[in-house]
């Protein structure tokens, strides 16, 4: 079964979004994410190396190339 989606969430996303910033919809929980746009760059490079990140960057990367961004 899909995820219910808040509409207050995807408002509040795209009211609040800047050029350094993207947010994504996790599809599995129904949550909107802010990516930072250094992550979300390397998240639309499937050929990035993330080995030599922080383990929380990568963490966001990999959410990133898994969600739909908005």
């Amino acid at each position: 079964m899909p995820a219910t989606v808040k509409l207050d969430d995807i408002i509040e996303a795209l009211e609040l979004a800047a050029d350094e910033t993207t947010y994504y919809l996790d599809a599995e929980t129904g949550k909107v994410h802010l990516i930072p746009e250094e992550q979300a760059h390397l998240a639309e490079d499937e050929n990035a190396s993330l080995e030599n990140l922080p383990e929380w960057e990568r963490e966001i990367v990999v959410f990133s190339r898994s969600a739909s961004m908005f």
